[in-house]
C-alpha cells in the first residue's frame, strides 16, 4: 500500500509506534495512560525552546497507543484525572508557546517547534475526550434535549485554574472569541483542509451590550454572510465543542468588539457583509469566520495587531477541491490557530460528550478522503446533482432560499458540498457499523489506525465495483 506525502506525514507515528509497542500483548493492560499524561505535565512546563521539537515523539506515544492496549482499570478508576489532566497539560503546552516567544524577543517560533506542539495538542484533545466517553458512557446524542451548552461538570466542561469561578455566558466579555466544531461534514472539511489536522471549524466573536449587559455573538456564515444575534440564539447550532478565549488586554478586545459590532449592525440598516469563499486576508469586503476576528483587532489597534501569527497553510498536490470551493490563498488563519495563538488566554473549554466519538469518526474520513484527493481523487458530481446545483444557483439569484445560499457562492462549490455530504455518509456508516459490532462484542471503540485502515479497505473494494461497472459506494462521484 502507497501512501501520498500528506498521508505521510499525518499518519507515520501512528506506523511508528504500533510496530514499537506491537511486542505488548493484546489486552494485557500494560499501558497506562494516567502514566503517561503525567509525565508529560511533568515534563513540558520546564522545556525550552530548544527542545521543543521532542513533543513529536511525545505525540507519536499518544497516537500509538491503540485502545487494545491500555489499562482499563486505569480508565475506570481515573477517567475524570486523567481527563483533566490532559487539559491542564494543554495549558501548560501554550504557556510555553508564550514563553518561548518570549526568549527569542517576540519573534515567531519555527515551523520545526510549532508543528509538534499543534500536534500535540491535537493528540491530548482527542485522548481526554476518548477517555472521558469511556469513564462516563454517556447516553445517545438527543437533538431535543441536547447537554447544557458550555455548562456542567468536569469533563464536560473542563475551566483553567485561573477560570475556575466562571459561569457562562454570565462572565463572556466583549472580545471573547468562541470557537467551535460544527457537526456537518463541510464543518470536518474546514477542520482537516489544511496541512495540519485541526479540530474546529468556526469562530466568532462575543460582545455584551453596555447598559443591558446582554450577550451577542458576531459571526460569518456561509448560508448567510455576517450576522449579529444573541447567545441564545447562537446556542442553538448545538455544536459539539467549543472553547472560550479571552485576549490579554482586555481593554483592546472591548474596543475590538465595539467597532466590529458597529461595522456589522446598526439599528435601522445591518450591514451584511458576505462570506469569503476566497480566504483573502487582504480585503475585507467579505470575510470568513476568522476573518472578523482578525479585522477587529486590527482596527482597534490601528494595524498593530494581526491576529493569526501561525496560520493554516494549503499544499495539497491536488488543489481540485480547493479550486472547488473558490479558496484562493495558500494560508489563511483558521479557526484551530486559535489554539497556539499566545496573545490569547485559554479560559475553558467543552464538549458533548454523547457527538464526540462520532465526530472523531468524521475526523477519521475526511482525513483519509483528502488523502486520496493527493493520490488523484476528484469529485465528479453526478448529472442530478450538477442540476440541483444549477437550480439552487438560479433561485437564489432570483431571490430565493435566502437562509441556504448566498449570491456569492460559486455553483461548483453548491455540487461539491451535493457530492461530499453522500461520500462521507457512505464511508461513515461502514465505520459506523464496525464500530457498533465491535462495541456490542465487548471491545473498545475503534482507534485512528484502526478507522484508518478499514476506509482503505472500503475504497480498494468500492473502485474494483466502479472498474467493473457495478453499483458503488460513493466512487460514481469521487473517483480518480
Amino acid at each position: 500500500m502507497i501512501f501520498s506525502a500528506r498521508f505521510r506525514m499525518r499518519a507515520i507515528s501512528i506506523f511508528v509506534w504500533v510496530g514499537v509497542l506491537a511486542a505488548v500483548p493484546a489486552w494485557s493492560g500494560t499501558v497506562k495512560v494516567s502514566d503517561l499524561v503525567g509525565n508529560l505535565h511533568r515534563k513540558i512546563p520546564g522545556l525550552s525552546s530548544s527542545a521543543c521539537g521532542s513533543l513529536q515523539k511525545d505525540y507519536e506515544i499518544l497516537y500509538g497507543v491503540t485502545p487494545d492496549l491500555i489499562d482499563s482499570e486505569d480508565l475506570r478508576w481515573n477517567h475524570t484525572g486523567i481527563a483533566r489532566e490532559a487539559f491542564l497539560v494543554r495549558l501548560a503546552l501554550r504557556d510555553r508557546v508564550r514563553a518561548w516567544e518570549k526568549e527569542k524577543g517576540g519573534s515567531a517560533l519555527p515551523n520545526a517547534c510549532i508543528h509538534p506542539v499543534r500536534n500535540l495538542l491535537r493528540a491530548l484533545r482527542y485522548l481526554e475526550e476518548s477517555v472521558a466517553v469511556a469513564g462516563v458512557r454517556p447516553k445517545a446524542f438527543d437533538p431535543k434535549n441536547p447537554a447544557p451548552y458550555l455548562s456542567g461538570p468536569a469533563p464536560y466542561l473542563q475551566l483553567s485554574p485561573r477560570a475556575k469561578d466562571m459561569q457562562f455566558p454570565r462572565d463572556l466579555k466583549s472580545g471573547d472569541v468562541l470557537v467551535s466544531r460544527g457537526n456537518a461534514p463541510t464543518s470536518a472539511l474546514i477542520a482537516r483542509l489544511g496541512d495540519t489536522d485541526g479540530q474546529f471549524s468556526h469562530a466568532a466573536l462575543v460582545y455584551v451590550a453596555p447598559k443591558s449587559k446582554r450577550v451577542y455573538v458576531m459571526e460569518e456564515h456561509i448560508e448567510v454572510g455576517s450576522t449579529l444575534r444573541p447567545y441564545e440564539e447562537y446556542v442553538r447550532d448545538q455544536n459539539f465543542r467549543v472553547t472560550v478565549y479571552r485576549h490579554r488586554d482586555e481593554r483592546l478586545a472591548t474596543d475590538a468588539a465595539r467597532l466590529m459590532m458597529e461595522r456589522l449592525y446598526s439599528p435601522h440598516n445591518p450591514n451584511v457583509v458576505p462570506y469569503d469563499f476566497g480566504m483573502k486576508m487582504d480585503d475585507s469586503s467579505e470575510m470568513f469566520c476568522t476573518e472578523i476576528i482578525y479585522e477587529a483587532f486590527k482596527m482597534a489597534s490601528h494595524g498593530k495587531v494581526r491576529i493569526g501569527r501561525y496560520q493554516t497553510t494549503f499544499n495539497p498536490k491536488n488543489r481540485d477541491l480547493l479550486d472547488r470551493f473558490g479558496i484562493q490563498t495558500d494560508s489563511m488563519y483558521a479557526p484551530s490557530d486559535m489554539e497556539v495563538e499566545p496573545d490569547f488566554e485559554l479560559l475553558g473549554e467543552w464538549r458533548d460528550l454523547s457527538r464526540v466519538i462520532m465526530n472523531q469518526m468524521m475526523d477519521a474520513v475526511l482525513t483519509k478522503m483528502l488523502e486520496w484527493g493527493d493520490r488523484g481523487y476528484r469529485f465528479d458530481p453526478s448529472s442530478e446533482m450538477s442540476i440541483k446545483s444549477h437550480l439552487g444557483f438560479w433561485l437564489r439569484k432570483l431571490g430565493f432560499k435566502k437562509n441556504d445560499l448566498p449570491t456569492n457562492m460559486p455553483r461548483r462549490t453548491i455540487e461539491t458540498v451535493l457530492a461530499l455530504d453522500p461520500t462521507v455518509d457512505a464511508l461513515l456508516g461502514v465505520v459506523v457499523r464496525e464500530n457498533a459490532r465491535r462495541r456490542s462484542g465487548g471491545g473498545f471503540q475503534l482507534g485512528f489506525l484502526e478507522m484508518f485502515q478499514l476506509l482503505e479497505r472500503i475504497r480498494e473494494k468500492d473502485e474494483q465495483l466502479y472498474k467493473q461497472g457495478k453499483e458503488s459506494r460513493f466512487h460514481l462521484w469521487f473517483h480518480r
